[in-house]
């Protein structure tokens, strides 16, 4: 008892505690004042085994198997207590937060909207409404709404935490789910001081907590731009869940898309092409019909090639992404966006400039549509040099103006992404004639480069040689015209 609450009340120190928790427990609710017919007293034995056995099957990531379980408690819930709102609530929060994980969130809102309300209405604990918020708010989070899941999230932390029976592992879990959404939302300063409590604290957890913990110190990482970190954390989410959940396919093949997409990012494109391979194949067997994480790995396949030039072979890949998000999610979702991009990205490739042009032009209209300003920012780099390739270079100009202001504002110093958008503006303002200014913005991008190669762990890191070698004529280039 006493590892407990030290632990809780350690991780509530952080001045924010956002929980956010897919509960799939097999517990039953209070059941109103009256007795059980023996129909009923046989029904809730099956009930509670087949809640035990759904849980069991969420745990490993066997997802589809879970929510044919989940259906069939919904169904007898339905069939022997009609008039019990809270068991009715927890059948179809579980059943929704397998439909999450399915990514089949039109279906799961409704469900986890219903749910939320009845907990409500019958007057569950704090730990149940908490629950329930939690699993809302991580379904309008993948469906693109950050206002309304923040809403949710910061009324969830509020009912968890004020409930003592809130289980240890729940709030580490809430605290890792809570951290990912911060370097999601480019609130870095807070994001830290959520990393230094977790990893103080990592020693006294078990395996499975620590899954949780590394995987989103990963994405933090990612997000600050600390490349060789966010691999090695993924690296250990990776081999403690091996460990603990061997059977969990899905979260494995995620995280290997996870160190795939590092990979990209430090321009290792044929390594990280042989993880998102492996990544989408496995992908492929879990879910014959699609997915979003599927559609992922796909994306990053197709990046991972075109940026080897084979633009051709990456086309037809972009494009099942693309299809299979518009099948699956709604039309403003973010990720249908991010398709967007890198399906304009391999035009490009393919020397399909006005398609590609249109392509980022949308994926900005979409990401400024739901507030994604710096999703909005990284998708104009990209329209940037399709407006240059098409003979306008004062728009691409102007569009990297833009950008870089929104990167200014939201990203740390040095972050790779700002690094790629000045690299592309020296090079366009050398083209469009101005020399001096080329210049200074070229030292920015050499000194961020230079930063970002201390930085890394393994002095082997390559650094990208085009990128490098575009500061270097940009500054050759201005010499030249100084004389």
């Amino acid at each position: 008892m006493h590892r407990r609450r030290s632990l809780h009340s350690t991780l509530l120190a952080v001045s924010v505690v956002l929980i956010a928790i897919i509960a799939v427990a097999a517990s039953i609710p209070r059941l109103s004042a009256q007795e059980m017919t023996k129909e009923q007293e046989a029904a809730m034995t099956e009930i509670f085994t087949q809640g035990q056995q759904g849980g069991a099957l969420f745990a490993a990531g066997r997802f589809i198997e879970a929510e044919a379980v989940f259906r069939g408690v919904l169904a007898r819930t339905e069939q022997y207590f009609p008039g019990e709102a809270l068991m009715r609530a927890a059948s179809l929060h579980n059943l929704a937060a397998a439909l999450s994980e399915l990514g089949r969130l039109k279906e799961a809102v409704a469900m986890a909207e219903e749910a939320l309300q009845l907990r409500q209405q019958g007057g569950a604990g704090q730990f149940a409404l908490g629950s329930s918020q939690a699993l809302l708010a991580s379904i309008h989070r993948d469906l693109g709404r950050r206002a309304e899941a923040s809403g949710l999230m910061r009324e969830a932390v509020l009912a968890m935490a004020s409930d003592p029976n809130t289980p240890p592992g729940n709030v580490t879990k809430g605290f890792s789910q809570f951290l990912g959404m911060l370097a999601e939302d480019g609130n870095l300063e807070e994001a830290q001081r959520v990393t230094d409590q977790l990893l103080s604290l990592v020693d006294q957890l078990g395996e499975s907590d620590r899954v949780d913990v590394f995987w989103a110190v990963g994405r933090f990482r990612s997000a600050e731009g600390n490349l060789p970190d966010a691999d090695r954390f993924y690296r250990l989410a990776y081999a403690a869940l091996s460990n603990t959940a061997p059977d969990d396919l899905t979260r494995r093949a995620i995280l290997i898309s996870n160190m795939a997409s590092v990979l990209r990012q430090q321009f290792r494109y044929r390594d990280a092409e042989q993880l998102f391979r492996r990544a989408a194949g496995d992908l492929e067997k879990l879910y014959p019909d699609g997915h979003p994480v599927l559609a992922s790995a796909l994306d990053g396949l197709a990046l991972s090639i075109s940026e080897q030039g084979r633009s051709a072979e990456a086309w037809p890949i972009g494009r099942r992404a693309l299809d299979m998000r518009l099948a699956l999610l709604p039309a403003d979702h973010p990720l249908i966006a991010t398709s967007l991009v890198n399906l304009g990205l391999a035009l490009m490739q393919d020397n399909q400039i006005e398609p590609a042009r249109d392509a980022f032009q949308s994926a900005i209209d979409r990401r400024q549509k739901s507030g994604d300003e710096v999703g909005a920012a990284r998708a104009a780099v990209n329209l940037a040099l399709a407006q240059h390739a098409l003979g306008d270079t004062g728009g691409g100009v102007n569009s990297l103006d833009n950008a870089r202001e929104v990167f200014l504002q939201a990203l740390p110093p040095g972050h790779p992404v700002a690094t790629t958008a000045a690299i592309d503006q020296a090079w366009l303002l050398l083209a469009l004639g101005q020399p001096d200014r080329a210049l200074a913005v070229a030292r920015e991008a050499a000194e961020s480069l230079i930063a970002a190669r201390a930085m890394a762990e393994d002095e082997a890191t390559p650094v990208d040689g085009d990128k490098r070698r575009i500061v270097v004529k940009v500054a050759a280039a201005w010499e030249v015209a100084a004389e």
